[in-house]
């Protein structure tokens, strides 16, 4: 399989794992064609989805590969949108695309990169 197409579809893959999956509901272990999922640490997720932050590791032919979600348009009304992912996506990681880099998106991804550069699996 072409590699940009294989990449896109783990990309694509983070969507149906974890809290607030969408179409798959899938498990957090396994994987996805030649790709390994990496296994979570205990408490690792801690606060992710307060934060609007998923993201899943893979080992692809010894390279590994992070895939984090963007950002979900879901809310019921105007009534209900502090309660939505789109508040934490607006709040919490919007701002990086403008330079400010110390949201809870950005700290928890940053969090989890250096979790998964250091980890043996």
């Amino acid at each position: 399989m072409d590699r940009e197409v294989f990449l896109s579809l783990l990309a694509l893959d983070s969507y149906n794992r974890g809290y607030g999956a969408n179409l798959g509901r899938l498990e957090e272990e396994g994987g996805i064609g030649a790709a390994t999922i990496r296994p979570f640490e205990p408490d690792e997720q801690d606060g992710w989805e307060a934060a609007g932050f998923y993201g899943i590791a893979y080992n692809w032919s010894g390279e590994t590969i992070i895939s984090y979600r963007g950002t979900n348009f879901e809310f019921d009304s105007a009534l209900s949108f502090i309660n939505s992912p789109l508040y934490n996506d607006v709040f919490g990681g919007w701002t990086l695309g403008g330079g400010f880099s110390p949201t809870s998106q950005g700290s928890l991804a940053i969090e989890f990169y250096k979790a998964v550069c250091n980890q043996k699996w």
